[in-house]
């Protein structure tokens, strides 16, 4: 069952996604350019010159990055997972309800010899969060930043923006300056307010 008061797209949220990233600009390079084998950091010769990330690509290319942005998964697992062989006429099918469904209403949707087994899970709004105090950082090396650093806390498409917009700000600090992010007039006091204007995190000296 869909958690209370749960909204959804018509058509996928997977559409808000794209829409981001066509609203972006941004170059993007799918199958064999797009997917990425690895990524080396390159030292610089110059002392005070940070280093540069080499990205290679399974179409046996790479280049070169100033910064690169992690946005996958990127955390250990101690699970093993077995490659099975698929049942060529079983079908797994996943229903969203308001409520939950009788068994004999899933029956007459898909005919009573044509259900096998039947899986129920209820989704609620809310996870309930296990106190920690250990949290990945947003930068995890000179110029290597990493999205999901969050995940921990809890894992949804609201948080992940949050962490992005994060690792977005620590970015344009390190490109253009603090003064750029927060604001020429930041002092940080009692008289400071947050900025209202399209960055949403500066501050204005009142």
């Amino acid at each position: 069952m869909k958690a209370e008061n749960a909204l959804s797209i018509h058509g996928g949220n997977e559409q808000l996604f794209q829409r981001l990233l066509n609203d972006s600009g941004a170059l993007l390079r799918l199958n064999t350019q797009g997917d990425v084998t690895g990524i080396m950091r390159m030292s610089s010769a110059e002392q005070d010159r940070s280093p540069e990330w080499w990205v290679a690509t399974r179409d046996g290319h790479g280049e070169v990055f100033d910064m690169v942005i992690l946005t996958a998964p990127w955390d250990q697992l101690s699970h093993v997972f077995y490659a099975g062989k698929k049942w060529p006429k079983l079908y797994i099918v996943k229903i969203m309800s308001e409520k939950e469904l009788a068994e004999q209403r899933i029956q007459a949707l898909f005919g009573g010899a044509s259900v096998l087994w039947t899986s129920r899970h209820v989704w609620d709004a809310y996870p309930e969060l296990t106190p920690t105090t250990h949290w990945g950082p947003f930068e995890v090396d000179d110029n290597l930043f990493y999205t999901n650093s969050m995940e921990r806390l809890v894992s949804t498409m609201e948080t992940s923006m949050v962490a992005a917009k994060n690792v977005a700000t620590l970015v344009l600090q390190k490109w253009l300056g603090l003064q750029f992010v927060h604001g020429r007039d930041c002092r940080w006091d009692n008289r400071s307010t947050f900025s209202e204007g399209w960055d949403l995190w500066g501050c204005t000296g009142s």
